[in-house]
């Protein structure tokens, strides 16, 4: 998680309840910046090269969940990214650096 800078600290137990308890940090704070990270990030294909049919399959799963709010990930190039379904790449990618820090 540090990739997608998200502060966690795991102690002696599970790192589940720790993922979930950072993830709906970042979420009641609002952060947009590291909330698209994360699911960026989560359908990164170089974790699935070995396997394009699961991630796919992972695709699909999020984007189910992503379009009641509108959103939808998208091949850009080698990446995913983040956007608005029926938006071309270019306006993606514009979107995508607009969240960027510089």
């Amino acid at each position: 998680m540090r990739g997608c800078n998200v502060s966690m600290s795991v102690g002696t137990g599970s790192r589940l309840p720790t993922l979930v308890e950072a993830l709906e940090r970042a979420n009641r704070e609002g952060n947009q910046t590291i909330l698209r990270s994360i699911v960026e990030r989560a359908a990164d294909p170089r974790d699935f090269l070995d396997d394009p049919d699961r991630h796919r399959a992972v695709i699909d799963y999020l984007n189910a969940r992503l379009s009641y709010d509108g959103l939808e990930l998208q091949r850009v190039g080698s990446a995913v990214r983040l956007g608005t379904p029926g938006r071309s790449s270019s306006v993606v990618d514009a979107l995508a650096s607009k969240g960027r820090v510089k």
